[in-house]
């Protein structure tokens, strides 16, 4: 079994890790977005950690604008 912290969406690519601190997931597009973009999404679960990434994305992809620093929350 591979166990892997990527996701993937629409040709993006973020992560998914867990801060034992905060008790939270969060994640950060790595793939997709122009270098020295940060942009960054958590929730309190596996589900809520992807949901946010793919509304993030389907919110990228409408306006194609973007930030130097995004964050999204769940």
């Amino acid at each position: 079994m591979t166990l892997s912290n990527e996701i993937y969406y629409k040709g993006f690519t973020g992560t998914i890790d867990y801060c034992n601190q905060d008790n939270i997931l969060y994640g950060k597009v790595i793939a997709g977005v122009p270098k020295g973009t940060l942009i960054m999404y958590h929730g309190d679960t596996i589900e809520e950690c992807k949901a946010a990434f793919q509304d993030l994305i389907d919110s990228h992809t409408m306006d194609e604008s973007y930030s130097k620093d995004i964050v999204l929350s769940a």
